[in-house]
């Protein structure tokens, strides 16, 4: 019998480090209906920060892919993040009163910065297998989260698109094929012992970024 895939390695190897971010009490405060607007208001500023420092993490792995396939991918997620997910923010936030100067923020709080900046050093300076790896988490947790979330009514109809929109077609294709990769790059000699280190590095930064955003704003953190 062939020994599992790397994904499913890498998930059993980092079980207990999924929990706290599954289990955020960002997302159980939503589900509840008790999540503070303020939380809401800091993680939309933060996440639109985030997307947009997504888009050299994605070019970094797409420079460093060894397949045409691959690099076809990651054009699509790159014309994904400046167009859908960027305009999501345009249409949804700015379009809808929210003002532009709270998703502009002149100084983030570190758990935020850090986040964006270690996502990119795993793609740019670790191995192209670390970046994959590390963004596999990022959007294997959101697809995880936005699936219990999504079709929960909210009184912030933007937020609740923003968890379907980690549920469509087009996102979860996305999710499957960053694990088919890793599971590619496994059978070509990457060990779970490896990767496990930046697999339990992203989902100790995505906890750290929801809990600085339910805290909710600053004046350090928005201007």
């Amino acid at each position: 019998m062939p020994p599992p895939a790397l994904s499913q390695q890498l998930r059993e190897a980092s079980t207990p480090s999924w929990a706290p971010f599954r289990n955020h009490r960002f997302f159980r405060q939503y589900a509840e209906g008790i999540l503070p607007e303020a939380a809401v208001e800091a993680y939309f500023a933060y996440e639109y920060h985030f997307v947009r420092e997504a888009v050299p993490i994605f070019a970094y792995l797409l420079t460093r892919a060894n397949t045409l396939e691959a690099r076809r991918h990651l054009v699509g997620v790159l014309h994904g993040l400046v167009h859908e997910q960027v305009d999501f923010f345009e249409d949804q936030l700015v379009g809808g009163g929210f003002p532009r100067e709270r998703l502009v923020p002149a100084t983030f709080p570190a758990e935020v910065t850090r986040m964006g900046r270690e996502f990119a050093a795993a793609a740019r300076v670790g191995t192209y297998a670390e970046g994959i790896a590390s963004v596999w988490v990022a959007e294997q947790t959101y697809l995880e989260v936005s699936s219990e979330l999504a079709a929960i009514p909210s009184r912030f109809p933007a937020l609740a698109a923003w968890f379907q929109l980690h549920t469509d077609t087009a996102f979860t294709h996305g999710v499957d094929w960053l694990r088919a990769e890793l599971d590619r790059i496994g059978r070509e000699g990457t060990t779970p012992a490896e990767l496990l280190p930046a697999v339990e590095n992203a989902l100790l930064l995505e906890t750290e970024f929801h809990d600085i955003a339910l805290a909710g704003p600053t004046s350090r953190a928005i201007a």
